[in-house]
């Protein structure tokens, strides 16, 4: 979606400073003989373009529009709460230097997972909402939903209370291993969380807590070799 917005003669100068050959990144994932190609040559062209044209904050400073980073993180579907269904969305956490990051995304974007036309868009902030009460079986405020009232509450409030049920979600599988994984990512809303000691429930420290969705999630490349510079 992103990479039809950007204008032709851009498409063409990005393409000619990274080397991409626009023949894989023009078609559509549907025609492509090689949808992984062409996906591929969609993000690097989209990502430059945003590195040019955007502001990219970082972890410590997410910024409102884009930012990355590279953390060890938990990732995996999201399950219904005493069920055995899964939730069509895919959710990633990791903890950096007292900040949670969390992610959330359609679960039927993971390379390998064959598309869904009538799949709902978990990249969405409200959809996200739903997904997190379904998961969690608890009441969100009916302030979320209602835009009557949604005014008579400061939006931060409703966006703290989001970012708090989020840090509370379990991965399925559990017990999923950490990976190193590097992302670019758009940032939904920031806030305080109260980090909960698994073990007797109690609240362990506080976190600032970054509820984004993806761009992309990658398992992170080898840092660079600072002997090899």
């Amino acid at each position: 979606m992103f990479y039809e917005q950007i204008r032709p003669s851009a498409l063409k100068k990005i393409a000619a400073e990274i080397k991409v050959d626009l023949k894989f990144a023009g078609v559509t994932l549907q025609k492509a003989e090689d949808p992984g190609l062409s996906r591929m040559a969609k993000l690097r062209i989209v990502e430059r373009y945003i590195e040019k044209n955007h502001h990219i904050g970082s972890i410590q400073d997410p910024g409102s529009e884009y930012f990355r980073g590279r953390m060890s993180m938990r990732w995996g579907s999201l399950s219904r709460w005493r069920g055995t269904s899964v939730l069509p969305i895919v959710f990633f956490r990791g903890e950096l230097e007292s900040r949670t990051v969390m992610m959330a995304g359609s679960a039927h974007h993971l390379l390998g997972e064959p598309p869904e036309s009538d799949a709902a868009a978990f990249s969405a902030l409200p959809n996200i909402v739903r997904a997190l009460r379904g998961h969690l079986s608890v009441e969100i405020p009916r302030n979320v939903f209602t835009p009557g009232e949604l005014a008579e509450l400061e939006e931060k409030e409703v966006g703290d209370w989001v970012v708090n049920r989020a840090a509370m979600v379990t991965i399925y599988p559990e017990e999923t291993p950490t990976q190193e994984l590097e992302f670019l990512a758009i940032p939904l809303h920031e806030g305080a969380i109260d980090l909960i000691n698994v073990r007797d429930r109690t609240k362990d420290q506080h976190s600032h807590g970054i509820l984004a969705t993806p761009l992309y999630v990658a398992k992170a490349r080898p840092a660079p070799d600072i002997d090899d510079e």
